[in-house]
């Protein structure tokens, strides 16, 4: 299957994050959708989303301008390299004069960064576990 990567609107990204990531929701503050979709179509055209990135502003405080890659998600028989989905979303971000992004990877959900780090991110560490919420009823 090929490819092509693209923008794309949040609504076209809510069905993956809602049928296929964990959290099952969409992060606030969200600023930019990437999407890698079927190639094909008489006039080029491009089909639904196999895959999403969406970039929102982290709800932490930054000294500097920085987003966070807040999910990154793809549907159970995608075939598509999510590094590259990546790759694509961060030169179009830097084109547009973001120069700091991060991510975090859940280790409560067994992730452990390496589609960052395949599409060129730093890997800078695991932070200290610390009480960020609570689960009430599982």
């Amino acid at each position: 299957m090929i490819a092509v990567f693209t923008g794309a609107e949040q609504d076209e990204v809510w069905p993956l994050v809602r049928d296929f990531h964990y959290s099952r929701r969409m992060p606030a503050n969200i600023q930019h959708c990437y999407a890698a979709r079927n190639s094909g179509g008489l006039f080029g055209d491009t089909g639904e989303p196999l895959a999403g990135v969406v970039f929102s502003i982290p709800p932490t405080r930054w000294s500097e301008d920085v987003l966070e890659l807040s999910r990154l998600v793809m549907v159970s028989n995608g075939g598509i390299q999510l590094s590259q989905l990546v790759s694509f979303a961060c030169k179009h971000l830097r084109k547009q004069g973001w120069h700091l992004l991060v991510s975090f990877a859940d280790w409560t959900q067994r992730h452990h960064g390496g589609i960052y780090q395949a599409a060129g991110w730093n890997y800078s560490g695991c932070r200290d576990r610390r009480m960020d919420g609570l689960i009430i009823d599982g």
